[in-house]
């Protein structure tokens, strides 16, 4: 009688544990299809965003030409182009709606005059030292880079990199200075991401009551590195670094699969966003709740 209550008794726990299983695969699986969806989304949102540096950056250097106008000395005056450059950020339509976290001068030699940041962390420092590319800007109405800007290598504790844009500030023709423009990669994942949790929550809501937003976490990847907004989990990073998504994935296909993180498996969807750089991919983390 025992043996018989102990067979069943194993049958019972092995069939709880294959369904417990189960709804854990069925989970991850729809953590990843909606992960793949939404990509395409977030692809769609960097193209904009880029192109309203594409075209708003060369509208804003050419309102500062009026710095030179007179054959002045501006880096004598450096609250002058921090007030200059508020005016071209607010002034042109793209530039005040653009996802940029900073606008900075520099002169036609590379070094940085001013930004616009609260704490200054970029005057002094020489842009084309930190991203050779650049050293062309002063005779291109547009360029982009990807790379580290000197004062901005590490932030709480992570290293960074930054999406950086210029356009050639001309005086009848003669450079006299460059307009820069750009954003960390951190900060451009927490702009992904709040598209994404925005697009969660709208679905979630649509589904009424008993319904949960999924867990997500949007992330970039430059070349080899992969970069997350601040409350990203180190170890979620490290799993999607080790992936090597920028040798993975070929053309515009997204690529999509489970991935363990912390012994748990979660949906992952990434694509390649060439909106911002060859080597850039975009993607996403979701888990169900």
């Amino acid at each position: 009688m025992w043996r018989q209550r102990d067979a069943r008794a194993w049958a019972l726990g092995g069939l709880v544990l294959a369904a417990t299983l189960a709804g854990c695969v069925d989970k991850t699986e729809k953590s990843t299809e909606a992960a793949a969806a939404e990509v395409l989304a977030l692809r769609q949102a960097t193209e904009a965003d880029a192109r309203e540096l594409a075209v708003g950056l060369p509208k804003g250097a050419a309102q500062l030409a009026s710095l030179y106008a007179e054959g002045e000395d501006v880096s004598k005056d450096l609250e002058r182009i921090k007030g200059a450059l508020a005016r071209v950020r607010s002034g042109v339509p793209e530039l005040n709606g653009a996802k940029a976290t900073f606008f900075a001068l520099a002169t036609p030699e590379g070094q940085i005059l001013r930004s616009d940041l609260e704490v200054e962390q970029l005057a002094g420092r020489d842009l084309y030292a930190a991203l050779p590319p650049l050293r062309q800007a002063p005779s291109r109405d547009y360029l982009v880079a990807s790379g580290t800007l000197p004062g901005a290598e590490w932030v709480k504790g992570r290293a960074e990199a930054q999406y950086v844009t210029t356009s050639a500030v001309k005086v009848g023709g003669a450079p006299r200075g460059v307009l820069v423009a750009g954003w960390s990669w951190s900060f451009y994942a927490y702009r992904l991401e709040t598209v994404a949790r925005g697009d969660a929550r709208t679905e979630t809501e649509a589904k009424g009551p008993g319904h949960n937003v999924p867990l997500l976490y949007a992330f970039v990847v430059v070349g080899d590195e992969a970069y997350g907004a601040r409350t990203t989990p180190d170890v979620s990073l490290s799993a999607i670094q080790a992936l090597g998504l920028t040798r993975l994935i070929q053309g515009e296909a997204v690529w999509k699969g489970p991935v363990q993180i912390a012994e748990r498996p979660h949906g992952v969807a990434a694509v390649r966003a060439p909106a911002l750089g060859a080597e850039v991919v975009i993607g996403l983390i979701r888990q169900e709740t």
